[in-house]
């Protein structure tokens, strides 16, 4: 028979060992001293315990000296104290002025009015349109200057993706895990469906 596991062991101390263990425990030095090494830590657990006496954890033994440290009280009246009170206040009146702070300066960067600021949609869709020039800087008179201006971009998206790629792989050399970044290729199907419409 192999030793008796430590968790066996640990169990005997309070179990009767059975036959097949009886006669490994008589017939095994190591074991035998294993075991009684566990009775002896529960019967030093055991007269430990009688020792200590009643446990401070109790309420009746910690209640007195918090109360005398003041960390509770004897259940008296709640009283408000007016500086807890007053840093309420200002603490809801800090997140309204930020949530304001922030809304305005949302406006202010995105360059457009509120929706109650203007008179129609006429107008809010002239703006939009005059907008999306500005910031394009391209007008189009026909449609072969669009067509133009589209292949020129193409070519530009293409040497840009160019780069790219070979950006990635150059600062991937010396990485041991492959880089997460994908390039989409121009040429992709919804590429072809977009640029033909």
């Amino acid at each position: 028979m192999l030793h008796l596991s430590p968790e066996r062991l640990a169990a005997l101390t309070d179990e009767a060992p059975s036959a097949a263990e009886l006669v490994h425990l008589s017939a095994c030095a190591d074991c035998a001293r294993e075991r009684r090494a566990f009775q002896q830590l529960s019967s030093m657990a055991s007269s430990e315990s009688a020792r200590i006496g009643v446990p401070i954890t109790t309420w009746e033994s910690l209640a007195p000296a918090l109360v005398a440290d003041r960390v509770i009280d004897r259940g008296g009246r709640f009283v408000f104290s007016r500086g807890r009170v007053g840093r309420q206040w200002l603490q809801a009146a800090a997140a309204v002025l930020l949530v304001t702070g922030g809304m305005i300066a949302g406006r202010v960067t995105a360059n457009t009015p509120p929706a109650s600021m203007t008179s129609d949609s006429t107008t809010s869709a002239a703006s939009a349109t005059a907008l999306a020039s500005a910031d394009s800087g391209l007008s189009f008179q026909t449609i072969d200057d669009a067509r133009a201006a589209q292949e020129r971009s193409q070519a530009v998206y293409q040497n840009a993706t160019a780069f790219a790629r070979r950006w990635v792989r150059r600062s991937t050399r010396h990485r041991t895990t492959p880089s997460s970044t994908t390039i989409c290729s121009p040429r992709s199907a919804s590429a072809r469906r977009h640029f033909a419409s």
